[in-house]
């Protein structure tokens, strides 16, 4: 069986604050992206992956009383490939993602990479009601949502 975990992504960039989400904090990870004339990299834990992303997304709106927020919904069906090697020309980016859920088995996760950006992922393969709850909740601990 494949777990296919939906990616919920904001079409905008937000300025976050963070400072009341350490509560929450349930998991971090850091990984090295790199971009290469042959692709995208990705060393985590001890492993290189060759990632081949494929550009399927629908769009999902929150409204808010002040604002729209609209997100890309993307399932996760990237093919990440184990390799040996990175190719010589590359930039690359060290990316610290931390993770957060209002509550233990939470069916939705809050990410945030490098303190500034954030995304959302969940197993749930539709936003249900439960979900858009949950992510108001992490957009109001952000400060973003009234």
């Amino acid at each position: 069986m494949i777990n296919i975990i939906m990616y919920i992504i904001p079409c905008n960039k937000y300025k976050i604050n963070i400072s009341e989400l350490e509560t929450y904090l349930f998991n971090t990870a850091e990984k090295l992206h790199f971009k290469t004339n042959e692709g995208i990299f990705e060393i985590f834990g001890d492993k290189i992956y060759k990632i081949t992303e494929k550009n399927n997304c629908e769009k999902f709106v929150l409204e808010n009383k002040k604002e729209l927020f609209q997100f890309n919904l993307k399932k996760n069906n990237d093919v990440k490939k184990e390799i040996y090697y990175i190719p010589i020309n590359y930039t690359f980016e060290k990316i610290k993602t931390k993770q957060y859920q209002l509550h233990k088995n939470s069916i939705l996760t809050l990410n945030i990479e490098n303190s500034n950006y954030f995304y959302f992922t969940t197993k749930e393969n539709e936003i249900t009601n439960s979900l858009r709850e949950d992510m108001i909740s992490f957009l109001s601990l952000l400060k973003l949502y009234n």
